[in-house]
């Protein structure tokens, strides 16, 4: 049996691409604006995973995508899976947002714990890398951030509890 990878559009559209195999299958995502990866499994049937965020290098042929259990992967356009890369967040949080910088040497992904967490980016790395940055941004959630003219700045988006402070407890 051969292995199929399929690149699913988001609901509405049926974008699909079979590698490995006969006929081209698609997966439609119904209901839903995420698009969707399909990779095989150790039994080398074909999985759906569902993909929350995706981000694109400036300047390289190389994009991200997050999941909802806290993967980021890096593939490469126009070369069959596996993908290059991964990163797993800790505790597997969901991917509410990834981004490169202007220049594409750091990328970053927003989760649903709060945190913001920064990488160099490296393609020839032969595994992933930890993110040499992971900070709490928001109490509950953080949904979106952007680099700021630079790697060095960045602004982000997301949900925090109110902070009560004054006199005694």
């Amino acid at each position: 049996m051969k292995k199929k990878y399929i690149i699913a559009g988001s609901s509405g559209h049926r974008r699909y691409a079979s590698y490995g195999g006969r006929e081209a299958a698609s997966v439609t995502m119904s209901g839903s604006n995420n698009p969707g990866i399909a990779t095989p499994d150790a039994s080398g049937l074909v999985r759906n995973v569902a993909v929350a965020t995706m981000a694109s290098h400036p300047s390289l042929p190389f994009y991200l995508t997050g999941t909802h259990d806290g993967l980021v992967t890096l593939w490469q356009y126009h070369q069959p899976p596996p993908p290059l890369l991964q990163y797993r967040l800790p505790e597997s949080p969901r991917v509410t947002s990834l981004r490169f910088s202007l220049f594409g040497v750091k990328f970053g992904c927003t989760d649903t714990r709060g945190f913001l967490n920064l990488w160099n980016f490296d393609a020839r790395a032969d595994v992933g890398q930890q993110a040499y940055q992971t900070v709490q941004v928001h109490s509950k959630a953080a949904y979106d951030f952007t680099f700021l003219s630079s790697a060095t700045f960045i602004a982000t988006g997301g949900l925090s509890e109110t902070q009560k402070y004054g006199r005694g407890k």
